[in-house]
């Protein structure tokens, strides 16, 4: 029989609606500016996007905050390739992961030392840390920038990791 017949028992077929590559993640997806699709690290307000803060100075990536003491988690599937703690260059405690499409994702600021170690493999439900204050930094929140090879610290290397946000946006995400 048919699982669309009337007064059967068996509901009608369900429509797909979920976005492609979308199906395993936790919280909200956005696409970079290259296309690709990724999730967001965490939710909270969008307080700064890429490339400049709200005052015109540069930003190398995107920053969600109000959301102390949140988890973050991977923006995609990937190899973690450093965790630590940098202090000169203000990112504090933080994240590199290569993701599989060779984009690195820098997540900074982490309250605690982060929660995974070089070389172990992460997907989009891995918690990297805790979001927090450290480095460089005006108060909690997730730096999440994307960088483009050679990885270098300059414009030529960076994407933007959500165009279509903008500074004052909600972005969803777990409530954990």
């Amino acid at each position: 029989g048919s699982l669309d017949v009337p007064n059967s028992h068996i509901p009608p077929l369900i429509e797909n609606t979920c976005k492609p590559n979308e199906g395993d993640f936790v919280n909200e997806a956005t696409e970079d500016e290259l296309g690709n699709v990724w999730q967001m690290p965490v939710g909270g307000i969008i307080t700064a996007t890429f490339p400049t803060y709200p005052d015109g100075t540069p930003h190398s990536g995107f920053d969600i905050a109000g959301n102390d003491g949140k988890k973050i988690r991977s923006s995609g599937e990937g190899t973690v390739i450093y965790v630590g703690t940098d202090t000169s260059s203000g990112y504090g405690n933080h994240v590199i992961v290569q993701m599989k499409n060779g984009t690195q994702h820098w997540f900074a600021h982490m309250k605690t030392t982060p929660y995974v170690s070089v070389g172990q493999t992460v997907n989009q439900s891995t918690i990297l840390g805790i979001v927090g204050s450290t480095g460089n930094s005006s108060g909690p929140h997730v730096h999440w920038e994307i960088r483009i090879p050679p990885y270098a610290y300059d414009n030529s290397c960076w994407i933007n990791p959500s165009p279509r946000h903008k500074v004052g946006d909600t972005v969803k995400g777990v409530l954990d």
